[in-house]
C-alpha cells in the first residue's frame, strides 16, 4: 500500500512547514494527485487519520485531495487533450508518441494551519 508511504511524506512535509509559520497546529493538507498515479482515496484518506490522530499537533487535520486527468501535447501537432489513463494516441494526427503534461503530480498544493 503506497497510499501510506504518501502520507508519511505528506504529513512530514506539511508539518515542517507549519512549524517554520511558528504554527499551533495544522489543520489541513490540500493535495494534487494526477491519476496516474493510481492512489486509491480510501487508502489514503485511512492512512491520513491513522498517522494525523497519532500526533498532538494534526490530530484532527483534513486531508482534501484533487484528482488531476490526463492531459498530453503531441509533438507533431501541438495538439492538446484531456484523456484516460490508457488513450494517449493524438485524436488529431493519430501520432503514437505523445507528452504526458498533466496527470502524474503528486503534489501538496497548500496547508491550512492555526497560528499560535
Amino acid at each position: 500500500m503506497h497510499e501510506l508511504s504518501i502520507v508519511t511524506n505528506v504529513l512530514d512535509t506539511a508539518v515542517s512547514h507549519a512549524k517554520q509559520q511558528h504554527a499551533s497546529r495544522l489543520l489541513g493538507v490540500n493535495l494534487r494527485i494526477g491519476e496516474y498515479k493510481e492512489v486509491v482515496d480510501d487508502a489514503l484518506q485511512f492512512s491520513f487519520r491513522i498517522l494525523a490522530d497519532d500526533n498532538e499537533f494534526t490530530n484532527g487535520a483534513k486531508l482534501n485531495v484533487e484528482y488531476v486527468k490526463p492531459s498530453s501535447i503531441c509533438p507533431d501537432c501541438g495538439h492538446e487533450w484531456e484523456h484516460d489513463m490508457f488513450h494517449r494516441k493524438c485524436p488529431e494526427c493519430g501520432c503514437d508518441w505523445t507528452i504526458l503534461v498533466h496527470g502524474s503530480e503528486l503534489e501538496i498544493s497548500s496547508i491550512e494551519i492555526e497560528e499560535e
